[in-house]
């Protein structure tokens, strides 16, 4: 699997289950699950990768967990609206 693929898909991840918790406790995470993909995203690229060296830090890696997230998040909120 894509290396870009795996972090989209890892955000989304993320993202959904924070959106989830929030449907769970009856309030809207948005600004949460958004806030949860930024940190872990940074945490694993600037963490894990480069300070632990068991990656190769990157920033289209950020940027691609990131994309993941947001559009999870966006879909959320279409579907909420409905």
């Amino acid at each position: 699997m894509n290396d870009k693929l795996k972090h989209i898909i890892a955000g989304a991840v993320i993202a959904l289950i924070v959106l989830i918790f929030g449907k769970l406790c009856k309030e809207d995470f948005y600004l949460p699950a958004l806030v949860t993909v930024v940190l872990i995203a940074a945490m694993k690229e600037h963490i894990y990768d480069k300070w632990m060296k068991r990656g190769t830090p990157e920033w289209l890696d950020f940027i691609f967990t990131l994309w993941g997230g947001g559009m999870v998040i966006l879909i959320w909120i279409f579907i909420s609206a409905i």
